[in-house]
């Protein structure tokens, strides 16, 4: 889900980058790895979650 959502970022980026200047393509960049960070936080956090559920008797 992750990747997809990546990739979907990336094409629209890249039309983008027709579009705006520079410095507004700093910020979408920046953008877009603050939210993978925050995907990657979220799904080791269901992981995380997962494994308590599943050991906890």
């Amino acid at each position: 889900m992750m990747h997809a959502s990546f990739h979907s970022f990336c094409v629209v980026f890249s039309f983008i980058n027709l579009c705006f200047s520079s410095s507004h393509m700093q910020v979408l960049y920046e953008t877009l790895i603050r939210q993978d960070e925050l995907l990657a936080y979220i799904e080791k956090q269901d992981k995380n979650k997962f494994r308590k559920k599943r050991f906890c008797f």
